[in-house]
């Protein structure tokens, strides 16, 4: 086979050998078959790539005359080697033959490496072209877009949005009404979804076709739209509770307020809005929605009357369905505020290393072509799209449910273009997307279910650790009014309601897994007290912004250690019952344990000390708030045992509770005095060993006949 001229940077082996083969990325996938005895390196079968034969000594003098391939390899290997160097690993110098295969796994354009079977393992590297290279017609993942705001990324953005409306059940269920309640409604299960383009096209601009009540894609539409069908006159329209195809937009609005709908203005924005009145993201809202063919625009600065309590609080009860409801979100993750915009070109990513690639031969007579190979180590590559760090609307508390509520979003990150949905998650320009990092995604069970789930079932156990995912998630993000704690998760409350099947107290479940959910704890201790009421404190919402450790394993074999008498709180707007409070008690049957605070020293966790002087058990403990450090009274509720704990024996958690007022609490136990007793959670407490329910004396049949009765507030 005749090659192209070889580089000075590839020896004549290589270029002959692998080079020749395409690196085995055009061959028959690598078919993995197991991990290794001690799961530290993936085992190939002998199929598939391209194997070739080489010494270690032959490898490393190549490498030291330059050739980029054989240093590679080394690198590789040494690489390996530094990672176990304290073990007996390290073989590959002392081998007389290495048989190397390269190639790829199917379904991605990642480099692998495999020496007798044995996958290389350490850094890995993402495979890629550009669009006009010569090897664009064989290598299909491409180096990713940074002309994120251009006419050709957003048609391959279009593309996608129309192949998930097209192929996407999932996506599918959620976008169509008729279909959601026909698989809701085990009486109308053989109801066929409706094929979504085939009453209607989305970019059509007719106000009749998009706005027609037989079309699949027009859904119930927000009190107020813009229009966007002509970009250099948008104007608010009014939608009369008629459907249509609309997008939304998720975004921080930061410090600088954007231009806002009052009532004053709300009569000439309805003829005429000015573009250049826009901040600079509703300005590239208004392009993106108009360019994918999208007439009407949806975002709260504008389609909101700002100035009015009254049209916030209409709009705000029906937050859930705005996303829920819309056809798009643009979720303008890279700007940090309103007035940065999101369409600016992103910063160039330059590969780790660069390889020439040999065309397959053409015509007989041709010679083959010489393109270019790019590859990015995974760590640093633009597959790692999907981490917060990419996302600013990631630390905004309101864009959790935006972007959860939504049956698909375009999102706009600091590095590229994505298309998230209900089914999963792409870069628009094909390079592999990374899915650790995603925000999560709402449970099957939500689709398939309009009434409450059988308690205890897989299903129902599942919401429940679902809806601990999001808790988590949602504490960690920031609100730019504190009095949003439990308004900007409303929507995804409603969501889980009807499935789930109890009462909702302010961010948990008055149910037989409460419990469960009162076992929050703060990993950081980095929280503040709010100035302001937000929640009951036994409630994690009580927190301004905290970062959550995992709650407790559902499925684990517990116990209770108290009785839940009642659970109520008082909502702010009987019409809004998943919305802010006013207060809330939670009224136990349980033993109150004196105990006191050892405190760590810095950058170590505080301990909590149980029982009397003469018998005193030291416990892991977390303080909700730094507030909370020197609190002096301090007592302790065990609340639940966890039997047989990584078979180590039972153990227990609970919480960490202080007066509300002064009364002398031991006094009170002491003489028997029947008061209700008022306290309020300040931390999580849990054991070190099984051993520390024997010393309490907690180890015997568990009663509450003497328990004490109290409220935590």
């Amino acid at each position: 086979m005749t090659l192209p001229p070889r580089p000075s940077s590839i020896c004549p082996a290589c270029w002959k050998g692998p080079f020749a083969a395409q690196l085995g990325l055009l061959a028959e996938p690598l078919i993995f078959s197991h991990w290794d005895r001690r799961g530290r390196a993936g085992v190939y079968e002998r199929t598939g790539g391209y194997t070739y034969t080489i010494s270690p000594a032959a490898l490393l003098f190549r490498a030291a005359v330059g050739c980029k391939w054989c240093l590679f390899l080394v690198e590789r290997f040494r690489y390996v080697n530094e990672l176990l160097e304290k073990s007996e690993d390290r073989w590959w110098p002392s081998r007389r033959v290495l048989c190397i295969r390269i190639g790829r796994k199917e379904a991605e354009w990642m480099l692998r490496v495999v020496v007798d079977d044995v996958e290389i393992s350490g850094k890995i590297y993402t495979v890629a072209t550009t669009p006009d290279d010569p090897g664009a017609r064989y290598i299909l993942q491409r180096a990713r877009v940074i002309d994120v705001g251009s006419q050709r990324t957003l048609q391959m953005a279009k593309a996608c949005i129309e192949q998930c409306a097209h192929e996407h059940e999932r996506c599918k269920a959620m976008a169509s009404e008729r279909s959601l309640h026909a698989m809701q409604d085990p009486d109308k299960a053989h109801i066929a979804i409706t094929h979504p383009g085939a009453l209607v096209d989305p970019r059509s601009t007719s106000h009749e076709d998009i706005s027609g009540h037989s079309s699949d894609y027009a859904r119930p539409a927000p009190t107020r739209l813009i229009d966007c069908r002509n970009p250099n006159r948008p104007r608010i329209i009014l939608t009369n509770g008629r459907p249509y195809v609309y997008v939304a937009l998720s975004y921080v609005w930061g410090k600088d307020r954007p231009h806002r709908t009052t009532k004053k203005n709300l009569s000439t924005y309805m003829k005429y809005i000015n573009p250049t009145a826009f901040s600079r993201t509703i300005r590239d809202a208004v392009y993106v929605t108009n360019k994918l063919g999208i007439g009407f625009l949806w975002t709260d600065s504008l389609c909101i009357i700002q100035d009015s309590p009254e049209d916030k609080h209409r709009e705000l009860l029906s937050m859930r369905d705005v996303y829920r409801h819309a056809y798009l979100t643009i979720d303008a993750a890279s700007a940090a505020k309103a007035s940065e915009g999101f369409l600016q070109d992103r910063p160039p990513l330059d590969p780790d290393l660069v390889f020439p690639f040999i065309c397959p031969r053409g015509a007989a007579s041709q010679l083959p072509e010489r393109g270019s190979l790019y590859l990015y180590y995974y760590a640093h590559s633009d597959i790692k799209t999907g981490n917060r760090g990419n996302f600013r609307t990631g630390e905004r508390a309101w864009c959790l449910q935006e972007t959860m509520l939504s049956t698909r979003c375009l999102v706009f990150t600091d590095s590229t273009v994505q298309v998230r949905c209900q089914t999963t998650t792409q870069n628009v320009d094909g390079v592999d997307h990374d899915p650790r990092g995603d925000v999560p995604r709402l449970p099957d069970a939500i689709f398939h279910h309009a009434r409450p789930m059988t308690r205890y079932s897989a299903g129902w156990i599942s919401i429940r650790e679902a809806w601990h995912k999001i808790v988590k998630d949602y504490s960690s993000r920031r609100l730019s009014y504190r009095s949003d704690k439990l308004v900007a998760c409303a929507g995804l409350v409603e969501m889980f309601a009807p499935v789930i099947g109890s009462v909702y107290v302010a961010g948990c479940w008055s149910d037989d897994f409460l419990l469960h959910d009162l076992l929050w704890y703060v990993s950081d201790r980095t929280s503040t007290r709010p100035t302001g009421y937000l929640a009951p404190s036994w409630s994690w919402a009580s927190l301004e912004q905290a970062d959550l450790g995992p709650f407790p394993d559902l499925s684990a074999r517990t116990r209770a250690m108290v009785a839940v008498v009642r659970c109520t709180t008082t909502a702010q707007d009987d019409a809004f019952p998943h919305g802010p409070v006013t207060g809330g008690k939670l009224m136990l049957r349980a033993h109150l344990c004196r105990c006191r605070l050892k405190r760590g020293r810095e950058g170590q966790k505080s301990e909590v000390l149980l029982g009397t002087e003469s018998t005193q058990v030291q416990v892991l403990s977390y303080l909700d708030s730094d507030d909370d450090t020197f609190k002096k009274d301090l007592w302790a509720v065990p609340l639940q045992l966890v039997l047989n704990h990584h078979d180590d024996g039972d153990e227990f958690k609970g919480i960490l509770l202080v007066p509300c007022c002064s009364h002398d609490v031991s006094k009170s136990l002491k003489e028997g005095n029947q008061t209700l007793k008022t306290f309020r959670r300040v931390g999580y407490f849990e054991s070190r060993s099984a051993y520390d329910l024997q010393e309490l004396g907690w180890d015997g049949e568990w009663s509450l006949e003497t328990a004490t009765e109290l409220v935590i507030v």
